[in-house]
């Protein structure tokens, strides 16, 4: 089999899978699909799944460009996903993955995009070849002089995860108090305007 024939069969499977998901979702009458660890979880299903079927059927010589393929095919979604998180607001509710045909469409391209270009420009194949192997080799250099410190390096990772976590946690939290802050204010103020009214106001209007 070509590379297209394998590309179109790969998005073929992944349009049928995406299409039995949104199929249960709207039968269980779950849109979320258990919040964005749902839709980790469903793309990490997906991936295993081509990954096994591709190495059963591929040949062992071609198999590295389809197994790319279907990891950046299952895992855009996901990653797409994400990132909506991140920009909506703290208070807003996840309400699950986008059931849009388009938005599957949309990344069957954007992935057959991205693998045109790795493969044609930025791969070992590509015309970036030498310099690629340079970095590699001058990265690993690098990286083996690291090596009396990597207990440094180790716990500066962690102090930068756990902080990572720490102020997301607190972005959250600043943006909860000042919330209600504004409600407090808000009824603080509507408060005393009702007390300033004369009394025909409460007998025109009904206080409750």
């Amino acid at each position: 089999m070509g590379v297209i024939t394998w590309a179109l069969c790969i998005i073929l499977l992944d349009a049928l899978l995406s299409s039995a998901q949104w199929a249960g979702l709207l039968l269980l009458k779950c849109s979320s699909c258990g919040g964005l660890a749902g839709v980790w979880a469903f793309g990490l299903v997906k991936w295993v799944f081509l990954h096994v079927l591709i190495s059963a059927l591929a040949d062992r010589k071609h198999r590295a460009l389809p197994h790319r393929f279907a990891a950046l095919l299952c895992f855009i979604a996901p990653v797409f996903e994400t990132g909506r998180v991140l920009t909506e607001s703290p208070s807003e509710q996840y309400r699950g993955p986008s059931l849009d045909p388009i938005m599957l469409l949309l990344g069957a391209a954007s992935s057959s995009l991205a693998c045109l270009i790795w493969e044609k420009w930025l791969s070992r194949d590509g015309q970036m070849k030498k310099e690629n192997l340079d970095t590699k080799r001058l990265l690993k250099r690098v990286l083996t002089y690291f090596k009396p410190d990597t207990v440094h390096l180790i716990t500066a990772f962690g102090f930068l995860i756990m902080g990572v976590i720490l102020f997301s946690g607190m972005r959250g939290g600043i943006f909860m108090v000042a919330l209600a802050r504004l409600n407090k204010r808000l009824k603080h103020l509507l408060f005393h305007n009702l007390l300033k009214q004369e009394v025909h106001f409460f007998e025109a209007n009904n206080p409750g």
